[in-house]
């Protein structure tokens, strides 16, 4: 039995992975098999043919895009400058309490970078620098009274020593 290798997200990898397939299909082989030698699904080798054959009926599917999703409008640097204005707190820019939410972010993101972000796609940033949702405890979340969230940063790994 042929050992199934799993997919990777990265389109380098999948540009690859699609290259042998149309060398695997040139040279005579069927779907399946090209699906099992390569690690994907069977639909993934039929797309793969059919594109290949040129018959799909789509135009200009040659031209892949690289990579997927929107790239960000900050980039590395600004990251962790936004990063270590967050961990200041929210007081040391002159909001009233101690806690973080996405209209804060988002005023903190916009007032250091000078790019504008919504409120609701602040929370891919957060993620991305390793921040997470902290609810209320659930006796403090009972009834209908609306109670903010909360984001937390990581904690900052201490080196070890050596």
């Amino acid at each position: 039995m042929i050992a199934k290798v799993q997919p990777r997200r990265d389109s380098r990898a999948w540009k690859a992975r699609r290259s042998k397939a149309e060398q695997l299909f040139a040279s005579g082989e069927t779907q399946s098999t090209v699906a099992r030698s390569l690690g994907v699904s069977r639909q993934c080798a039929h797309n793969w043919y059919w594109e290949w054959q040129g018959t799909d009926g789509a135009p200009g599917k040659a031209e892949r895009r690289v990579g997927s999703g929107r790239k960000s409008k900050l980039d590395g640097k600004q990251l962790s400058t936004v990063d270590a204005a967050l961990r200041s707190g929210p007081r040391s820019f002159g909001f009233s309490s101690a806690r973080w939410t996405l209209w804060r972010v988002a005023a903190v993101i916009e007032r250091i970078t000078g790019v504008h972000y919504h409120p609701s796609s602040v929370w891919r940033i957060l993620r991305t620098l390793g921040w997470r949702l902290r609810l209320p405890t659930k006796p403090d979340r009972k009834g209908k009274v609306y109670i903010p969230r909360e984001w937390a940063a990581p904690a900052k790994k201490k080196a070890k020593p050596g």
